[in-house]
Formats: structure tokens, C-alpha cells, sequence
């Protein structure tokens, strides 16, 4: 879908008035982390539930991973691991990411980090 994918999630938001939208030039923007994210969605869900609307309606674009930092440097930083460094399966590599970089990595689900 390319960079339209915030335009799209945009447009529909327009269409439809979900309870959330998500848009990735403004996560960028703002610099939000995985967890501002997951956060304000969270916060979105409990207050909603709070006043007995147990459902949210969330849009999210293709590819909004892609705008986080935090996300962003990771992948670089795997990136150039992978280009030069062999990966053992003792994790040892793991040691060359950035503490912020390792905190994120671990946090991800196993079958992220075994792919």
C-alpha cells in the first residue's frame, strides 16, 4: 500500500468516526513510542469501558510499525548486525543493541524474534 496507507486509514476515519485512529506520519511526528501507543489505546478501552461501552473500533494503517522511532532504530540496528555479525543461538549478538533497542527487542513476541 505504500505511504497512501495513513491517507486510506484517514479517509475511512472520515466515513466511519471509529472511536480510535492511528495515523503514522503523526506517531513520527510525536515521536511516540511502542508503549505511548499501546498505551493511549489501552486508556481509549478502559474509559470506554468505564461507561459501559464494552468495544472499541480502531484503525490502524499498514504498516505503522514503521513509523516508530524506537522501532526504526532497531530494525537499522538489526540490520547491520545481520550484514556483518553471525547470529548464535546463545544471543550473544543481542549484546551489540542499545539498551533501548535490546529492552524493545525482547519485549516483541517470540515468533517476531525467531523469524
Amino acid at each position: 500500500m505504500g505511504r497512501a496507507a495513513s491517507h486510506i486509514t484517514l479517509e475511512c476515519a472520515l466515513q466511519t468516526h471509529p472511536n480510535i485512529t492511528i495515523i503514522g506520519e503523526e506517531v513520527a511526528a510525536k515521536k511516540s513510542t511502542q508503549k505511548n501507543v499501546t498505551d493511549y489505546i489501552v486508556d481509549v478501552i478502559c474509559k470506554r469501558s468505564i461507561s459501559g461501552y464494552n468495544y472499541v473500533v480502531i484503525l490502524i494503517p499498514e504498516g505503522l510499525i514503521d513509523f516508530i522511532p524506537e522501532v526504526q532504530q532497531l530494525i537499522a540496528e538489526l540490520n547491520e548486525i545481520l550484514a556483518h555479525e553471525f547470529i548464535d543461538e546463545e544471543g550473544l549478538w543481542k549484546k551489540k543493541l542499545v539498551p533501548q533497542s535490546l529492552e524493545l527487542f525482547e519485549f516483541l513476541p517470540r515468533r517476531f524474534k525467531n523469524n
